[in-house]
C-alpha cells in the first residue's frame, strides 16, 4: 500500500526541460499508480509541503482545542473520584499536540516530522486506555477509546507525512486499541472483537483512501508540471522569435521593425515626435570595399561597425538600428543637436581608430527635433540630408 508519492526530499537530477518532460510523459502513462523518482519526488514534497504543513498545524491545534473542550462532557459524565484525573490527562494531551504544531513548524527538525506528528496520537491513546482501565468501567472505557480513535482516523487523512509512517500509524495504534480493549472490563468477547474489527475496517478504508487520495495528488502534480514545463518552453520560444523579430541577424543589433516600435513609441497624439535627436550613419565607399575584398569581409566590417557604434551608447535611452544595406540608424531621445553630434563626432573617431588597418570609416548625418515638432519622414528627411554634407565635405565626419 506504501507509495513513493510521499518520499522524503532527495538531490535533483538536474536534467533539461525537454529530458524531463519526457520522463513525466512516461510516467503519466504508468496509470494510476505511479512511483516518483527520488528527484521528482524531492520536488512534490516541496511544493506540497507549505499546504501539508498548514493543515497539520490547524489539525494539531483543533484537536487540541476539542480535546480541551471535551472536559465540560468530563465533568457531566465521570465518577467524581477520576474527574481530576480525567482532567489532568486532558490537558497533558491538548498540550501535547500545541507542542507538536510549534515543533512541526520548524523547518530545523525536518527529518523528525513524521515522529513528531504522530507522537500525540499515542499519547492520546495510552493516556486514555490507562483512565479507561482504571475506571474499571467499560462504558467509559469505550467513550475515551471513540474519542482517541476518531483523533487517529483523522490523523490517517490530515498528516503531512509518508505514506509509509502513516501505515505504522495506522497499525501500532490498532494494536495498542486491540490490547486495551483485551485488557479491559468488557466481559463480551464478541463485543471486544466487535470494537477492534469496527475500528480496524474504518482504519483500512480511510488508509487507502488516503493510499489513492496520494496517487491523484502525485498526477495531478505531474499534469501541473508538465503544464509549466510547457508554458516556459512555449515563452523562451515566444522570447526568442520576437528577439529575432526585431533583431538585424547579421549585426545583433535592432533591425527597422525595432526602430518604427521605438519611433512610435516617441510620437504623440499629432504624430509628431518627441524632443529626440536621429543620427543617420553610413560607411564610407562601403561598394568598393565589397568588390575588393568580397562581401564575406564586407559582412564582417558591418558588424564591426554596429559594435564599434554599440560601445557608444548610454545605455537603454539610446537604440541603433540597422536600416538597410550599410546604413545605420541611432534615435537619442531627449538629446539636443549639439550634444548629438558630440556623439556622432566620438563614433566617428572610435570607428576611424579601431578600423583603421582596413581604412573603414562612417560619415553621419544628424537631425534634431528638439527644438520644434516634427514628424519622422521630416527627421529622416532631416538626417538624409546632413548625411549628404557630410559626405560632400570629405567623408569620415559628422554634421548636423
Amino acid at each position: 500500500m506504501c507509495t513513493g508519492a510521499d518520499m522524503q526530499p532527495a538531490a535533483h537530477g538536474g536534467a533539461d526541460n525537454q529530458d524531463l518532460g519526457s520522463r513525466i510523459d512516461d510516467l503519466l502513462s504508468q496509470g494510476l499508480t505511479v512511483r516518483l523518482p527520488p528527484d521528482l519526488a524531492q520536488t512534490y514534497r516541496h511544493e506540497m509541503r507549505p499546504t501539508g504543513v498548514r493543515t497539520t498545524l490547524s489539525w494539531c491545534l483543533l484537536t487540541a482545542g476539542l480535546n480541551t473542550t471535551n472536559i465540560v462532557f468530563d465533568i457531566w459524565m465521570d465518577p467524581p473520584h477520576l474527574l481530576a484525573l480525567d482532567i489532568a490527562l486532558r490537558l497533558i494531551i491538548s498540550l501535547t499536540f500545541v507542542t507538536a504544531a510549534l515543533l512541526f513548524y520548524s523547518r530545523r527538525l525536518i527529518r523528525f516530522e513524521p515522529l513528531i506528528a504522530v507522537t500525540p496520537c499515542f499519547v492520546m491513546l495510552l493516556l486514555a486506555g490507562i483512565m479507561g482501565l482504571l475506571s474499571g468501567d467499560p462504558a467509559l472505557l469505550e467513550r475515551l477509546i471513540t474519542d482517541t480513535m476518531v483523533v487517529v482516523l483523522s490523523a490517517t487523512i490530515f498528516l503531512f507525512i509518508d505514506i509509509e509512517y502513516t501505515c505504522w500509524l495506522a497499525g501500532l495504534s490498532m494494536l495498542l486499541m486491540a490490547g486495551i480493549i483485551a485488557a479491559s472490563d468488557i466481559r463480551e468477547v464478541a463485543v471486544k472483537a466487535q470494537i477492534v474489527y469496527f475500528y480496524a475496517g474504518a482504519e483500512a478504508a480511510i488508509l487507502y483512501g488516503r493510499y489513492m487520495l496520494n496517487h491523484y495528488r502525485v498526477r495531478l502534480f505531474l499534469l501541473n508540471f508538465r503544464n509549466d514545463l510547457r508554458n516556459a518552453a512555449a515563452m523562451r520560444d515566444n522570447a526568442i522569435l520576437a528577439r529575432e523579430a526585431f533583431t538585424d541577424p547579421l549585426t545583433s543589433v535592432a533591425n527597422r521593425r525595432a526602430f518604427n516600435v521605438a519611433i512610435s513609441g516617441l510620437m504623440d497624439v499629432r504624430q509628431h515626435l518627441r524632443p529626440a535627436s536621429l543620427c543617420m550613419i553610413d560607411l564610407d565607399h562601403f561598394k568598393q570595399l565589397n568588390d575588393s575584398v568580397g562581401h564575406v569581409q564586407g559582412d564582417l566590417a558591418l558588424r564591426a561597425v554596429a559594435a564599434e557604434i554599440s560601445a557608444q551608447l548610454r545605455g537603454n535611452t539610446d537604440l541603433l538600428a540597422r536600416f538597410g544595406g550599410d546604413e545605420f540608424l541611432l534615435l537619442l531621445a531627449d538629446t539636443g543637436p549639439a550634444e548629438a553630434l558630440q556623439i556622432a563626432q566620438r563614433i566617428c573617431a572610435a570607428i576611424e581608430w579601431q578600423e583603421r588597418q582596413r581604412g573603414i570609416t562612417v560619415s553621419i548625418g544628424v537631425a534634431s527635433g528638439m527644438e520644434r515638432p516634427m514628424t519622422i519622414e521630416d527627421l529622416l528627411k532631416e538626417a538624409d540630408g546632413a548625411l549628404y554634407r557630410a559626405k560632400q565635405a570629405g567623408r569620415n565626419r559628422a554634421s548636423l
